[in-house]
């Protein structure tokens, strides 16, 4: 990954040599949020999707992305000087962002190192 310093919110994909901006949180509508949220979660599931609010089992997180406070999406690989950190993305949910803004295993392994 190259960081395009003419742009703090940008970087230029290698494959594609696109530039990506940062995007808005596509968030699903108020009523499946809360319908999701109310749901009862089963055992282990302590964490929810950060677009419908999905119960998650954190063991079996595949994706997460970069959220800064103006609730903007970060491509992988751009350091936002206001990013709330990394949230969990439901596998239905993954399809709402490009891939170039979906953090995996392979993009940052350290997200999924459990704290002992």
């Amino acid at each position: 990954m190259v960081l395009d310093n003419r742009f703090s919110t940008c970087y230029v994909s290698p494959a594609m040599n696109e530039t990506l901006p940062l995007i808005p949180v596509p968030f699903a509508p108020a009523e499946v949020r809360e319908r999701n949220s109310e749901r009862t979660s089963p055992a282990g599931h302590t964490t929810s999707c950060l677009f419908c609010e999905r119960p998650m089992n954190p063991a079996r997180v595949a994706y997460y992305v970069e959220m800064t406070t103006s609730l903007k999406v970060v491509p992988v690989g751009v350091d936002a000087e206001d990013s709330q950190g990394c949230f969990p993305v439901g596998t239905s949910c993954k399809n709402l962002v490009p891939v170039g803004y979906r953090i995996t295993k392979k993009t940052n392994p350290s997200l999924w190192e459990m704290p002992e």
